[in-house]
């Protein structure tokens, strides 16, 4: 009684592994656009980026002091 699903089940996993291996074609996005008939040439210019960010961490309540330090370096370069 155990033997049936023992192989379907090893079937269903090997379905599952070869599916997931198989290169499946994903779409490149394109560089290149195309202005709408009318518009203008010149590039739009971007807003510049405001607001806030908050960002929750837990690396100094481990005890250890790396990885705080190293997160303190990479806030204050950003």
């Amino acid at each position: 009684m155990k033997t049936p699903f023992r192989v379907a089940s090893l079937v269903l996993g090997a379905t599952i592994v070869a599916a997931a291996c198989t290169g499946a074609a994903t779409p490149t996005p394109s560089t290149v656009t195309t202005p709408a008939p009318g518009a203008s040439e010149a590039p739009a210019t971007e807003a510049p980026l405001s607001g806030e960010l908050t960002v929750w961490h837990a690396y100094g309540s481990s005890g250890g002091g790396a990885e705080f330090k190293a997160f303190s370096r990479l806030i204050e370069r950003f």
